[in-house]
């Protein structure tokens, strides 16, 4: 099998792995809602969810409006989404 093959594999399963556990998010909009955040301000804490989720916590000022919305309803509610 090729280098190529190998690498590009590699890259499709981290993609799918990160983005199916971004931010904690319990649904499909929720997901969509934080995911090029989560990119953009967390990307070292990808793939560790708590660890992305957390980074969108601190960062919660800077995020877009549709995540921050995410973000601040799971932290008032006091309900820890996965």
């Amino acid at each position: 099998m090729s280098v190529r093959v190998v690498l590009a594999a590699a890259i499709a399963f981290v993609g799918v792995v990160s983005v199916s556990q971004v931010a904690r998010a319990e649904t499909e909009q929720e997901r969509q809602a934080c995911t090029d955040d989560a990119f953009q301000h967390c990307g070292d804490a990808i793939p560790d969810r708590d660890r992305v989720y957390s980074c969108l916590v601190k960062k919660v000022r800077v995020i877009s409006p549709a995540c921050r919305r995410v973000i601040n309803t799971s932290m008032h509610t006091g309900t820890v989404k996965r």
